[in-house]
């Protein structure tokens, strides 16, 4: 769960999909969204006051939660315009579509052109290409991880994450941290201050950001560095069991400026660690 106090700015783009701020940065995919409520509920000795959005399967995507300062006046318009003149208590959901399969260490599929991806990995100039490339070779995000060239992806064991956190937000090194989901991609960027450990969750606790991780729901792990014009710049990538990204965290960076040194680091730093522990 990614959480993120602040205002909502102005939309752009073609529908409207992009919310760039520095407290709310979203990416919208609205074609998966298809319910949406204003919920208000009781909740200790208030009401809590939201707006909720699922997909089509009954999937929760974004969550608006009011807060104490809030404009009530404005949530209140916003139902009467557009509330449905159905409100049925009951509600059609698809079926979710089995599409993905268990992963295993065994699941590598040699019917690509390997020496092909790993030109294109090498020749990438934008972190965005990547997902070009893996579309072009038929590969999923994972997968793309192990056929990776050399020194380009590294498997790293779970508590990585947290050491790393830890290290980030004693040093105050802003990052980025991506959480998605179908209908959403959702993003902080800045430093962290309280990286707490609530077995089994990994927590990122401070005033106007919080990221809810369960560790024992993270299946791998991997350091990733990819090519650009500005450099190589390194993320952290954690996946679940059937190969699906959970969350990434990347070094505070803008297109046109270098990785941070200072997020490169402490990768390094951390995974010379994990090497000596493991001699």
């Amino acid at each position: 769960m990614h959480e993120k106090v602040g205002h909502y700015g102005h939309p752009t783009g073609k529908s409207n999909e992009l919310l760039l701020g520095k407290e709310i940065d979203l990416r919208i995919f609205f074609k998966e969204w298809a319910h949406g409520f204003a919920v208000i509920e009781n909740f200790y000795l208030d009401c809590r006051r939201s707006f909720q959005f699922f997909d089509e399967f009954g999937n929760a995507l974004h969550k608006i939660i009011i807060r104490e300062n809030s404009d009530l006046f404005a949530y209140e318009n916003i139902i009467e315009k557009y509330q449905s003149i159905d409100q049925e208590p009951k509600i059609r959901f698809q079926a979710p579509k089995s599409h993905i399969r268990n992963l295993t260490n065994s699941d590598f599929d040699i019917g690509i052109d390997l020496t092909g991806f790993q030109r294109g990995w090498l020749g990438m100039t934008d972190t965005h290409q990547f997902f070009d490339l893996i579309k072009q070779y038929k590969l999923s995000r994972i997968d793309a991880l192990r056929f990776a060239p050399d020194g380009y992806a590294q498997r790293v064991p779970v508590n990585f994450t947290r050491e790393l956190l830890r290290k980030a937000s004693f040093k105050h090194i802003p990052i980025m941290v991506f959480v998605a989901n179908r209908g959403v991609i959702q993003i902080h960027t800045g430093p962290i201050s309280k990286v707490v450990m609530m077995d089994p969750w990994l927590n990122i606790l401070d005033q106007n950001f919080n990221l809810h991780l369960r560790e024992d729901n993270v299946y791998d792990s991997w350091i990733v560095r990819k090519p650009t014009d500005d450099g190589i710049v390194t993320s952290l990538e954690l996946f679940d069991s059937e190969g699906q990204a959970i969350v990434m965290f990347f070094g505070e960076r803008k297109p046109g400026s270098p990785e941070l040194d200072s997020w490169r680091r402490i990768i390094e730093e951390q995974l010379t660690k994990e090497e000596l522990c493991t001699q």
